[in-house]
């Protein structure tokens, strides 16, 4: 299973999928989960070295549900964000993209409070342990040295590839 998706006909849940013949890495699927199914088993799968490989989300008699793969693989460094309305999608994007995340896969659905988005993205520079290791560097610096707020970032080729504000930008007296 390489792809999926759900979708809702006269109340009813419905998918649409891909099988690929081919050699591939372990994989689970999952479908009809609410939100906190969807997180639970997402945690689950986490745990155990399952990385979100496609997510669906739809709606089904008002109630946000949620078809996804999991693949058991290794990155250097993945996001993923579901049940978020657009403002927070596009927040979630920027931030993503000067991060140095790559968008992999991204659904919008209909839900009765207004559309909503599962999307997930892939590090193409640098894992997550090496960034939160730059920014404790970054936070000692600040509290040595007493400095409010610093802006970190990190270019790759000429390129941004990671940005980050840590602290603030006027200390209140």
């Amino acid at each position: 299973l390489v792809d999926l998706c759900g979708y809702d006909e006269s109340g009813q849940d419905l998918y649409a999928a891909i099988w690929e013949q081919s050699p591939g890495p372990a994989w689970q699927a999952f479908h009809g989960l609410d939100a906190t199914q969807y997180q639970s088993r997402f945690s689950q799968l986490a745990a155990q070295g399952y990385l979100p490989h496609r997510v669906s989300g739809y709606t089904v008699g008002g109630v946000q549900r949620y078809a996804a793969i999991w693949q058991q693989r290794t990155s250097i460094g993945w996001q993923a964000r579901h049940g978020i309305d657009a403002a927070t999608y596009q927040r979630a994007f920027d931030d993503a993209l000067y991060q140095g995340y790559q968008l992999r896969q991204v659904c919008g659905y209909a839900t009765p409070a207004g559309p909503r988005f599962a999307a997930l993205w892939d590090s193409q520079h640098y894992d997550a342990a090496r960034l939160n290791g730059a920014e404790q560097i970054a936070r000692s610096f600040m509290v040595r040295y007493n400095v409010p707020g610093l802006s970190l970032a990190i270019s790759s080729g000429g390129r941004l590839v990671y940005a980050r504000a840590l602290g603030v930008a006027e200390q209140a007296n």
